[in-house]
């Protein structure tokens, strides 16, 4: 991913707003914020069954996917096939896996979330198949903002939880080590001293 990047930065020079929609990054942008799975529940169903205006989100998605393949295209980016698809339709397999890389390169760079007025719209990629919509979760951007500052504290009790944890092993483990430590010393003096006592 990280060597394609500059497919990435010409699409940012293309796209109207190309800036707010992709970045170049070192990690996937996803990573950063929690999906809906943090933001609905266990059971992934909406809260909130708020009109998104998805169409329009959507139609932003297929451009920039298609961008990104326009731009492999033109710099000759290669793509590998499997071997049977070598074996068969080396133009079509070329095309569909140029599609999956594309979707794989919007995944790494693209921007998921989108402000549209009051609601923000989570994208997520149609699962590598460009013929399928992308999934579009929408929320009150209030509510998405408390939950997000929810998830994240979250997050931050559970670290601190486990660097406590992480810290009373070492501490155990040290403990130990100086224990045993000491233990073979005396071993070791015990031994010498019947050594030299013979």
């Amino acid at each position: 991913m990280r060597d394609l990047a500059f497919v990435i930065e010409e699409a940012i020079r293309r796209l109207p707003d190309g800036e707010l929609r992709l970045t170049v990054s070192d990690f996937p942008l996803r990573d950063v914020c929690p999906g809906s799975y943090f933001l609905d529940g266990e059971d992934g169903s909406l809260r909130k069954g708020i009109p998104s205006g998805n169409d329009e989100i959507e139609a932003q998605y297929y451009e920039e996917i298609t961008i990104i393949e326009k731009i492999m295209v033109e710099n000759g980016v290669p793509i590998k096939l499997a071997d049977w698809q070598s074996d068969l339709n080396d133009e079509f397999f070329e095309k569909e896996n140029r599609q999956y890389y594309a979707i794989q390169l919007w995944d790494w760079y693209a921007i998921p979330w989108r402000l549209r007025g009051d609601t923000v719209h989570m994208i997520y990629s149609s699962c590598y198949n460009y013929l399928s919509p992308p999934d579009i979760h929408s929320y009150d951007a209030e509510y998405f903002i408390r939950a997000l500052a929810e998830h994240h504290h979250q997050q931050a009790k559970d670290l601190n939880k486990q660097v406590d944890e992480l810290k009373k092993q070492l501490s155990f483990w040290k403990n130990f080590g100086i224990i045993v430590f000491i233990l073979t010393g005396i071993v070791l003096w015990v031994i010498i001293e019947a050594l030299i006592s013979k």
